[in-house]
């Protein structure tokens, strides 16, 4: 039921915290966009507040290219990520990228890049990973549908846009009825 890995997929969340020093909205791209994973450094620089002497305009909640928002983040970039940031940048650890926990059981090593982790945790209980975006889209959405199931959402293709969660245009219940379907199967 999981879905196929794409390493091509490249997106930016809807939404993030807003406290003091916030990490930015989740995001995932190919290694050919964002070839080394940085991580928030919520302490420096300080934002100077909308209307401050050099106020940077944050950019778009919903970019459609997201090309500008790469090469800013690529470039260690601060103070744009959302508006209204108090604090923090982007650091790539020395330059080599920040690796994530590493997984020794698995044999692997720390990562330090964000391709093919687009299935980052999304709804009430934050549903995560390929499998459970499959199985949500094989009982719930596209695939359901696709393989004659009645479903209650035959267009919504979890694993090709898991963003589809959280969407701003999603239907408001989605978000719930995500969070109950994990907990109902894993939980």
């Amino acid at each position: 039921m999981a879905c196929d890995e794409d390493l091509t997929m490249e997106m930016r969340a809807h939404t993030q915290a807003v406290w003091y020093g916030a990490p930015p909205k989740m995001f995932c791209a190919p290694k050919s966009r964002v070839p080394k994973a940085p991580k928030w450094n919520y302490a420096s620089p300080w934002c100077p507040a909308k209307g401050g002497w050099h106020y940077i305009t944050p950019f778009p909640n919903n970019m459609t290219d997201l090309g500008p928002y790469w090469d800013y983040v690529n470039k260690g970039g601060s103070c744009r990520d959302y508006d209204p940031i108090k604090t923090g940048g982007w650091n790539f650890c020395g330059g080599a990228g920040c690796a994530s926990c590493p997984a020794p059981v698995f044999k692997k090593l720390g990562r330090t890049d964000t391709e093919g982790c687009c299935w980052y945790g999304r709804g009430i209980i934050q549903t995560s990973g390929i499998c459970n975006f499959g199985k949500l889209n094989y009982y719930m959405g596209k695939r359901g549908a696709k393989e004659g199931r009645t479903v209650l959402y035959p267009d919504f293709d979890f694993c090709k846009d898991p963003e589809l969660v959280c969407k701003p245009d999603s239907p408001a219940p989605l978000k719930w009825i995500a969070g109950f379907f994990y907990w109902l199967n894993d939980v």
